[in-house]
């Protein structure tokens, strides 16, 4: 897994590279790349955690596709029994930039996306979510931050791990 995160990670970087290097109006210039940490409120006892990457493009001004890996850890704690259930997950989504101002550098997006679990995790799951992201929406390909609260739903395929649906956060950096 750490190789893994590291290769993305040195991904991402090149990516602003390339596109420094593309110029104006060329493909790397319509791509992104971002890494968040996140959480959620606790539901059923478990409050997960997570770590993810996304890569996606600008498919107009406003409208974007993104695909993207995410590490989910389920923090686990009911009476006098603590345990974590892991689980890497894959998939992808679609976001909307509904306001936007250049004056201040920023902009809010809705985004909606679903991942699934991959592997044999110890905690299979699919998740959906919904959320509102503040960003910082700066011209230059330097790492902006962004802040995201959503409202998540977990179909759990284990056994002895119910359904969970919680209100999220997220911090990250994209490019």
């Amino acid at each position: 897994m750490k190789k893994v995160l590291c290769m993305l990670c040195m991904c991402v970087l090149s990516l602003s590279a390339v596109a420094q290097e593309q110029g104006k109006g060329g493909f790397w210039e319509k791509c992104f790349a971002e890494m968040s940490i996140g959480t959620g409120t606790p539901s059923h006892h478990v409050t997960p955690i997570s770590g993810g990457i996304n890569v996606g493009i600008n498919l107009s001004e406003r409208i974007y596709l993104y695909a993207g890996g995410e590490g989910i850890r389920g923090l686990y704690e009911k009476d006098e029994v603590k345990t974590h259930y892991k689980s890497n997950a894959l998939g992808g989504g679609v976001g909307f930039t509904f306001a936007r101002d250049d004056k201040r550098q920023m902009a809010w997006d809705i985004r909606a996306g679903v991942k699934t679990s991959i592997g044999n995790p110890s905690w299979k799951q699919t998740t959906y979510d919904i959320s509102v992201i503040w960003k910082n929406a700066g011209k230059n390909r330097r790492p902006k931050a962004f802040i995201g609260l959503g409202f998540r739903y977990m179909d759990s395929h284990t056994d002895g791990i119910p359904n969970l649906s919680m209100l999220y956060a997220t911090v990250g950096w994209y490019l």
